[in-house]
């Protein structure tokens, strides 16, 4: 069975079992016999982590995350899944196969907001044309729209196979129809050592997230803190939301609020974890989210004092 096969079982399965049963069901994944003809005993799994705003403290988004296994359960990376198909045309359907997983999950547990779902590089230089277009059939299919989606891309990188002007010729083309179909774009790690301002202001995406190796220097040097508000401006100053990654204390959190971040994510706000595990923690143990949301509006009082009462409301 190929990827292509997996991701029509896929959503044939979600078709025939998912509207009969209630929001919150268990998690559906792709199971080893689902890619039996792709790989050895494989098992695919979703993870979601939220995207909170900074503004009033709300879920805006969930990120979703590739998890893994082999046949005895020792977990694999996306980077090691990925790296198992022998050829580009299998690639893309890997991806199509992983986003689409991602997307039905998110519609059988009822979840709110926006979906951010990764796109692998190499997907990029294999599809020549049409870019979202097989997937928004997809998505169409199952009743979610492409402006409920937003696709996270990387800047550039060793993805490209050393050829850089190719990804970006690449990257453009396919932003351009992505926007035509009614996707948001994500530029995902901005900060690290590639990152181009210029090529940030040539790609425009409507987000930014930026890398967590900022926070953690901004919290060691006051000079990076300064840096850090600088790329929100930037952000900004191309219409993007700025999100700051890898907050996961609440440190991080007041110096991700006083460089004027939008939107906020990191292990302080919840581990990637499924829809169910998600619900429980909130229910039964939502003294994570309160602290971390405590602190939140403690540090938005602070730094904006005008519109203190904003979480409260």
């Amino acid at each position: 069975m190929t990827a292509l096969e997996a991701l029509h079982d896929v959503v044939r399965y979600f078709n025939d079992h998912a509207f009969a049963r209630p929001t919150g069901q268990p998690a559906l994944n792709v199971t080893p016999q689902q890619v039996e003809g792709l790989f050895t005993d494989l098992r695919l799994e979703s993870r979601y982590q939220p995207l909170i705003s900074v503004r009033d403290g709300a879920s805006v988004a969930h990120e979703a995350l590739l998890r893994a296994f082999g046949p005895d359960g020792t977990p694999l990376s996306p980077e090691d899944v990925f790296s198992l198909p022998g050829g580009s045309e299998e690639m893309v359907h890997l991806d199509r196969l992983v986003r689409t997983l991602h997307a039905l999950n998110f519609l059988a547990n009822g979840a709110r907001g926006d979906l951010h779902l990764n796109v692998h590089p190499q997907h990029l230089l294999a599809v020549q044309g049409g870019h979202g277009q097989v997937f928004e059939t997809i998505l169409r299919h199952l009743g979610l729209s492409p402006s409920q989606v937003v696709l996270e891309i990387v800047e550039t990188g060793d993805s490209s196979g050393g050829d850089g002007k190719s990804y970006e010729a690449h990257l453009a083309r396919a932003i351009a129809g992505w926007r035509e179909r009614g996707y948001r774009i994500a530029l995902d790690d901005f900060g690290r050592a590639h990152s181009n301002v210029h090529r940030l202001a040539w790609l425009s995406p409507d987000i930014v997230k930026l890398d967590g190796t900022l926070i953690y220097a901004a919290e060691q040097d006051r000079r990076h803190a300064s840096i850090l508000s600088r790329m929100v401006a930037i952000a900004h100053d191309i219409g993007a939301v700025a999100v700051c990654e890898g907050i996961e204390t609440p440190r991080h959190l007041e110096l991700a609020i006083a460089a004027g971040a939008d939107q906020v994510q990191g292990y302080l706000f919840g581990q990637p974890a499924s829809f169910s595990q998600l619900t429980q923690a909130s229910v039964a143990d939502g003294n994570a989210m309160s602290a971390a949301l405590g602190t939140l509006q403690t540090l938005f009082a602070e730094f904006a004092p005008d519109a203190s009462n904003a979480l409260a409301a």
